[in-house]
């Protein structure tokens, strides 16, 4: 546990040194002792990172144990392998790219797609979560907290707490074991019983849930994906943080006025919000001084499968990594921490608030409820908002909330974030 906690730390300082030095503003009003620090760590940080081919000593996290229920075998979450941290080449050798086949489940998520596209997680679309935790971390770059909320965030609605299963997908047996029986069939991530909880209105790329005949949210809409590109087009072909304030906005304007059932609520869309921003911030290839390549159109649409038909339209073609000037993909040097993403995603919506609500009675009927942005509002606050969601909607009874506790406690996220 020891491993866990210092590992955790050095992500957090280094997320924390690399903002206050991107933000000078931030870095002047720090006492001159502190400055002086956050300076040298960031002149350390440039260091580490120009280390063309190097990665930083791995990441051994040991399993992390639920607390047993009884009447119920003890669950141990193992990952299948060591976690490296630093810039590196990705895929390796072990993980060329395949197209998915016809029974391999694959939903709105390109991040998960991909995964399994290059075999960080089972190929065919049902992965687990100690799985799942190792192939974010191993081949995205994200630091362990941002990897377990993501993965409890599955949890609270598609994994099997008997296996430890999830479909990327659509809901698919295969998720279940001998035990599963016990508890209802868990959805697949982007089944409409999923709906809201990790799948949410307003995709970049993929229609609601409410125009599709299966109720998925894993259907590939060309206009959608066109009228973000348009959107990129005005910020020079850039997909960055000024983009996703705009598209997002463009987003909730569309749920509002088409969307019958539109749920535009503050918890969940904020974590897409967040999410979002990994089109600047993870999908361009990491060059060599720590910096990342454009996010431009096309290097997106590689990572999200947009293939432009050169008439307009787009079709949807399997995600593959985005290679950058030297024909290789790197991911990031220093892991994406579950607060960079929380900033991000303040700062995007910081761009245009939005009331959060749902519509009441069909197209622009929408009745403002719930947890209201605050431009006064902290990433640390934000945070602690989302993991109280997560143990809000599930019973702290039921296993699912024991693994969700788990592995929030495993990433030190209340710790690290003061919740």
């Amino acid at each position: 546990m020891v491993r866990i906690s210092l590992s955790i730390l050095s992500l957090a300082l280094c997320g924390c040194v690399r903002r206050v030095a991107s933000f000078p503003s931030m870095l002047d009003s720090l006492p001159p002792s502190l400055r002086e620090i956050v300076d040298r760590e960031h002149q350390s940080i440039g260091r580490i990172e120009k280390r063309q081919g190097q990665v930083a000593p791995p990441l051994n996290i040991p399993p992390i144990i639920v607390p047993p229920i009884p009447g119920l075998p003890s669950i141990n979450i193992t990952l299948p392998g060591v976690v490296t941290t630093g810039r590196k080449a990705i895929p390796d050798s072990a993980h060329p790219f395949a197209a998915p086949g016809p029974t391999d489940q694959r939903g709105g998520c390109p991040g998960l797609n991909i995964m399994a596209n290059y075999g960080y997680i089972n190929r065919n679309g049902i992965t687990d979560v100690g799985e799942l935790l190792y192939a974010q971390q191993e081949m995205l770059g994200f630091a362990l907290d941002f990897a377990a909320f993501l993965v409890a965030l599955g949890v609270k609605s598609s994994v099997d707490p008997t296996t430890l299963k999830m479909s990327i997908g659509t809901t698919d047996s295969r998720t279940s074991g001998p035990l599963s029986g016990l508890f209802p069939q868990v959805p697949g991530l982007f089944s409409y019983p999923a709906h809201t909880k990790y799948e949410v209105d307003g995709s970049l790329a993929y229609t609601d849930e409410c125009f599709t005949s299966d109720h998925s949210g894993g259907h590939f809409n060309s206009t959608i994906w066109a009228i973000n590109v348009a959107i990129a087009q005005t910020y020079g072909g850039l997909m960055n943080i000024e983009f996703n304030g705009d598209a997002r906005y463009a987003a909730y304007q569309r749920c509002v006025s088409q969307n019958p059932t539109c749920t535009w609520q503050f918890e969940p869309q904020l974590i897409f919000y967040g999410g979002e921003t990994f089109t600047w911030t993870s999908i361009p290839s990491t060059k060599e001084d720590g910096t990342r390549e454009h996010a431009t159109i096309d290097v997106v649409s590689t990572f999200i499968g947009a293939h432009d038909n050169g008439d307009g339209t787009y079709s949807h073609v399997p995600e593959r990594l985005p290679v950058g000037s030297d024909g290789l993909w790197y991911r990031r040097s220093i892991p994406l921490t579950l607060g960079e993403v929380g900033e991000q995603g303040l700062a995007s919506i910081s761009r245009h608030p939005v009331q959060f609500g749902v519509n009441s009675n069909g197209v622009n009927t929408f009745l403002v409820s719930g947890t209201q942005f605050s431009p006064t509002m902290t990433v640390n606050a934000l945070v602690c908002l989302l993991v109280a969601t997560l143990n809000a909607q599930t019973p702290p009874t039921l296993p699912g909330q024991r693994i969700i506790d788990a592995l929030l406690n495993a990433a030190g996220i209340r710790t690290t974030y003061g919740c």
